[in-house]
């Protein structure tokens, strides 16, 4: 999807003469609504941004707490049944996975997907139907930029929701475990 969508920014970039979409009949709008447009995308890009950011943070935190909280080692060894501690670690192994590819995601959305579209000082001067059109191509890239921002974030919080199922599957068989009650099925 992102591919598709990183297609289309260039062929917009390389002529001022494609056809947009989204502003499409830009033409029959006011100057005052073409800005607004404009504006209001720089403002959900900024918005996309700060979710990136607090997915690190959330992630940073996630990471240090379950750390501290959780002892795999002692989690792994109170289980007798050698079944059930490969399976606690493949689970611990592949939430730990999910939470750096969340991050990996979020990192990679702030640094390398952080693509700005603006009015430039020189664009000010053009004459008012051509001005019209930058400000509207302008807005055309940034909404299929902040679509390629928004599928990096839904990505990463679909990573760390993963990653807390699975996390929540092992507490739930380390107080089973602890709770012996789980030893009566194995």
């Amino acid at each position: 999807m992102n591919n598709k969508i990183e297609k289309e920014i260039e062929l917009l970039r390389a002529s001022d003469n494609n056809e947009l979409t989204y502003m499409k009949n830009y033409n029959e709008l006011k100057m005052k609504d073409v800005k607004s447009f404009y504006n209001h995308n720089q403002e959900v890009k900024k918005i996309l941004e700060d979710k990136a950011k607090t997915n690190i943070i959330v992630l940073t935190i996630s990471i240090t707490l379950i750390m501290g909280f959780i002892n795999i080692t002692e989690l792994i060894n109170s289980f007798e049944n050698l079944n059930i501690k490969i399976i606690i670690l493949i689970l611990a192994i592949m939430s730990v996975g999910y939470m750096i590819v969340a991050s990996l995601l979020s990192i990679n959305l702030l640094v390398n997907k952080n693509i700005v579209f603006r009015i430039q000082p020189s664009d000010l001067t053009l004459e008012k139907n051509l001005l019209k059109r930058k400000y509207a191509l302008l807005t055309e890239l940034t909404i299929k930029q902040n679509l390629i921002r928004n599928n990096y974030i839904y990505s990463s919080y679909e990573c760390i929701r993963n990653s807390l199922i699975l996390l929540f599957t092992i507490f739930i068989m380390l107080l089973l475990a602890r709770s012996s009650f789980l030893s009566l099925f194995i």
